[in-house]
Formats: structure tokens, C-alpha cells, sequence
């Protein structure tokens, strides 16, 4: 991990906005895969359990089904599990943690 810091001596007298804290977290990627293609209602339901931006509705294919869902921006996920209220959902979603991949974030004022 690269990370490049520059600092200057000196108390935070100089500077208004001094603070000495400041809030670091991490989380490990979250890998998203539908094991079983949802359609229609189902998709719809995921789409709107789910976190905002994980799936997405596409058109369907398959003769008979409107829309599908498909996994967009699994990065947007935070391992939340709604969906598991719906047994079609929870037999149809697969979710793993990367166990080398992580996600950190540093607040600073």
C-alpha cells in the first residue's frame, strides 16, 4: 500500500482547524455473485432491499420476463442481508468477504 504524507513541525497554534484526532476505519471487500438469474418482481424486490448501486435492472432475455438483476458495483456493498427474507433471494445471492482486499477510509477536518 502506497501512501505518500507530507507534515510540518509544530503545535497547531498556527492553524484554526487543528485537531489531533482523527477518525481511520477499514472493511474487507464484499464479492457479490448471483448464483440464479431474478427477474421481475424478485429483481425488483433485490434492487430495492439491497444498499443503493449494488444491483441494477437490465432487460430480460429470456422470453417472458421483463427485467433482470445484475450485480453493478459490489464495492457499494456493506454486507447487509435483507434480501435473505426472501427465500428465492437468499437461495439466489452469494456474498464473501476478499480476505485480502481492504477498504479503508480516513476522516480529516
Amino acid at each position: 500500500l502506497p501512501v505518500q504524507a507530507h507534515g510540518r513541525v509544530g503545535t497547531g497554534g498556527d492553524h484554526a482547524k487543528f485537531s489531533p484526532v482523527a477518525t481511520a476505519c477499514y472493511r474487507l471487500h464484499t464479492e457479490v455473485t448471483l448464483l440464479e438469474s431474478v427477474f421481475d418482481e424478485d429483481a425488483e424486490e433485490l434492487v430495492h432491499l439491497y444498499e443503493p448501486g449494488v444491483f441494477e435492472l437490465v432487460p430480460s432475455d429470456v422470453p417472458g420476463k421483463r427485467v433482470e438483476a445484475k450485480v453493478c458495483n459490489a464495492y457499494a456493498c456493506t454486507m447487509s442481508r435483507n434480501y435473505m427474507r426472501n427465500p428465492t433471494l437468499a437461495k439466489a445471492v452469494k456474498m464473501t468477504r476478499i480476505p485480502n482486499h481492504f477498504i479503508f477510509s480516513v476522516e480529516s477536518v
